[in-house]
């Protein structure tokens, strides 16, 4: 009952492995800033946790103060994992080359385990805790539990004791046990028992595989422990079923093999880690698994209802690809997800997840027949189709259900999912062979292909999307499949190449009324929202969501904080979205649009034909980009973004100019509400006209003023000084524009004879 099992020999000094002086070896010179940033989290977290050890009492089981862990280890890393009863010391072994994995837990003494097997047995004949209570409420519920037991039956044991006795207690009834260190580790992402004897190995998100130092030595006892993981899955493992695949508590996945029945030797277990949090768009593009332009066309492509694919091998990253980019589906949207074991997670409200469920009693009579009351992809999905879904989602298609996948895409339903293949070609050739068997005629269904791999950039194992493949059709001579590749990796440089041409990028112009440049300056737009969020880390699901949302809502709004944060689009540009956050001018009235027909006949026609020589021009240059070669095209459609960026300004400038000569009452309104003045409704044009000026040079006072006091802000004294002086500013200048406006009131009832004239 005590640390976990260890390798026999090869192991150094189990005295304890976690001492107040020890360093990781580690050279912060070669370190980026974020890891910087987590190492000194970890020695605080490492330095926290001793104190709270020395209060409890539990240090002295884990104390290492200059302890020699031998001339064949070398330490790489260390950190509590739950501290301060768990850490995990990662050791580099010179003789064969290895790393390894060391829990370092309490040691129990032989009368602590013999008081550990008595509270165990008591604990699992009287008490009853409800597993879908919160897991706090549930260990402080044991935790009395456990002290009510030690006072009763009056055992000897001191605040050290009792403070390892409740932390072997919840491990072992609340947590996994042994590994539970290891699925509290949130570094770990595959865990792996080979069979009883066997050293488990993990997966390590810096360190890759590892062996580490927990082993079930006695075959007897990993079958007990596969059998309970099963019954607390709420799932059934035995001799006459003896593989199982199941979702434990956290999530996680696990497959689990009993006996020797199917595994020479003996009892298996494989666990999949799943995150709490769901990685997000940002997460895969700070791990450079995707560019900015290649989630931006996700986001595109998956609003705009284009069904896609997420290829690759195993731990290719395609159903965390396929979860984080299901955060693009538009919030109100009715979602469906179909899956075997669930890993899916969404924030959105109208999300309806769907899992499959074993049957009872074995299989029926019939050879390969499903077992009665067994419900599979195949049922969820044709349940699906009559649910009316905007979307289905499809963790992973592998069978019959795949036929039903792509004949909902055909008739129109928007669908996603997962498949393993490693190329184009292969994918295709899965899909029409059995047990599939997909007529090639409804392949072109599906609008895009994301296909993953896993490989090594500067030493490191990572993900990258190798091609985005676009299926364009099938050519009627030959029968074979068109594709068009949008996007590919060049490994030379590990960078992510825009070819040039994307298909979906068309089939979105025609459904959203878009040309060209519009849609490359969409995609741009969306490429800064994102880089947006990574410099804000915005990591969470539920905040990216948010984000999301928004940008469909007020595109606007969040463009003019993106421009905002990221100091682009022009120093003018930047100033303007400062003043409209700060909401203290005349901005926002060009969003209201400007009314020709409230100008005279002459100034309508002019701005008519302007707009119709703009349009002209733009038809022209689409022409001319069309028929250009396809290397120069990204070149022109930038220019051509620009162009018409810089005629749009100039337009609403114009327009707002001519808005305040001929209907200034349409512009002084709003500020004057905005100022407090009293109803301007009764002036003249001109009145008018004059009144806006002077309303207008006191909103730039008032903003400029604004600025200087942000600027003061680590100044609280002249800070303070200068909203005084600002706030005697404002209190004259609104005399003077009472004053003023009572003047224009009576010139616009009495107007002077060349008032009358003009």
């Amino acid at each position: 009952m005590g640390a976990a099992g260890k390798s026999m020999d090869t192991l150094p000094d189990e005295a304890g492995l976690i001492g107040p002086d020890v360093e990781a070896p580690v050279d912060e010179s070669q370190l980026s800033w974020r890891e910087k940033r987590r190492l000194r989290k970890e020695r605080r977290q490492l330095e926290k946790a001793r104190g709270a050890a020395e209060k409890a009492g539990v240090i002295h089981d884990l104390v290492m103060d200059d302890i020699d862990i031998g001339e064949d280890f070398e330490e790489l890393d260390t950190y509590p994992v739950r501290p301060p009863y768990s850490y995990v010391r990662i050791l580099f072994d010179k003789r064969d080359y290895s790393r390894f994995y060391y829990v370092v837990e309490p040691k129990a003494s032989p009368q602590e385990e013999k008081d550990l097997e008595m509270i165990k047995d008591v604990l699992q004949r009287a008490l009853n805790i409800n597993r879908e209570t919160l897991e706090e409420e549930q260990e402080e519920f044991l935790k009395q539990a456990v002290d009510d037991i030690l006072n009763s039956y009056r055992l000897p044991s001191r605040k050290s004791n009792r403070e390892k006795i409740h932390y072997f207690i919840e491990r072992d009834l609340i947590g996994y046990g042994k590994i539970d260190s290891l699925m509290k580790d949130p570094n770990i992402e595959d865990v792996s028992c080979d069979g009883p004897g066997v050293e488990i190995f993990v997966y390590h998100r810096r360190f890759e595989s590892l062996r580490t130092n927990i082993v079930w030595p006695d075959e007897e006892e990993l079958e007990r422990y596969i059998i309970r993981l099963a019954q607390r899955c709420g799932k059934h493992i035995s001799i006459a079923e003896p593989l199982l695949d199941a979702t434990l508590m956290d999530g996680s996945r696990i497959v689990m093999t009993l006996g020797r029945e199917v595994s020479t030797r003996g009892s298996t277990f494989t666990i999949r880690r799943f995150r709490d949090e769901p990685f997000t768009p940002i997460d895969l593009l700070e791990f450079k698994t995707f560019s900015s332009m290649q989630i931006a066309f996700f986001w595109l492509a998956m609003q705009y209802g284009m069904s896609m694919l997420f290829v690759g091998g195993t731990a290719s990253g395609k159903t965390t690809s396929l979860n984080a980019c299901s955060l693009f589906l538009p919030w109100q949207q009715k979602i469906v997800s179909i899956e075997e074991t669930r890993e899916l997670n969404l924030p959105h409200p109208n999300w309806i997840p769907g899992c499959t469920r074993e049957g009872f009693g074995g299989e029926t009579a019939a050879a390969g027949a499903k077992a009665a009351g067994a419900v599979d992809m195949y049922d969820l999905l044709r349940a699906a189709l009559r649910e009316r879904p905007e979307y289905i989602i499809v963790g992973e298609i592998r069978g019959a259900e795949a036929y039903v996948l792509f004949q909902a895409m055909a008739t129109g339903h928007t669908t996603y999912s997962t498949f393993h293949a490693d190329s184009i070609q292969s994918l295709v050739h899965r899909l029409e062979n059995k047990p599939i068997e997909i007529p090639r005629v409804l392949i072109p269904a599906l609008d895009a292909i994301s296909i993953q791999i896993q490989t090594r950039v500067g030493g490191k194992r990572v993900r990258r999307c190798k091609g985005i493949i676009e299926i364009i059709g099938i050519d009627p001579h030959s029968h074979e499949l068109l594709t068009n590749e949008a996007f590919r990796w060049d490994n030379t440089t590990d960078e992510f190449v825009f070819t040039g041409k994307s298909y979906v990028f068309e089939k979105i112009m025609m459904k959203a009324n878009l040309n060209r440049v519009e849609i490359m300056d969409e995609t741009k737009r969306r490429q800064l929202v994102l880089e947006w969020c990574l410099k804000k880390g915005i990591r969470d699901y539920r905040d990216f969501a948010r984000v999301v949302s928004e940008y469909y809502v007020h595109p606007e709004d969040v463009m003019r904080q993106v421009y905002a944060d990221l100091q682009v689009g022009g120093r003018k540009r930047r100033r303007k979205a400062v003043q409209r956050d700060l909401d203290l001018s005349g901005a926002r009235k060009a969003e209201e649009g400007v009314d020709l027909t409230e100008f005279p006949l002459g100034v309508q026609q002019k701005f008519q034909k302007r707009m119709a020589k703009e349009e002209a021009r733009r038809a022209k240059v689409e022409t001319r980009i069309t028929a250009a070669a396809e290397e120069k095209r990204p070149t022109l459609e930038a220019k051509e973004t620009a162009q018409r960026a810089k005629a749009a300004a100039n337009l609403e400038r114009d327009l707002l100019k001519a808005q305040a000569r001929y209907v200034p009452l349409r512009q002084l309104e709003p500020i004057a509400a905005q100022l407090g003045l009293a109803t301007v409704s009764s002036l003249s044009v001109r009145e008018a006209g004059r009144l806006l000026k002077s309303s207008n040079r006191e909103l730039a006072a008032r903003a400029k003023a604004e600025v200087r006091q942000v600027k003061l802000a680590g100044n609280p004294e002249k800070q303070a000084q200068a909203a005084a002086k600002e706030e005697a500013r404002q209190a004259k200048a609104m005399t003077k524009l009472q004053g003023e406006l009572a003047k224009r009131v009576e010139r616009s009832a009495n107007p002077r004879w060349w008032h009358r004239w003009f």
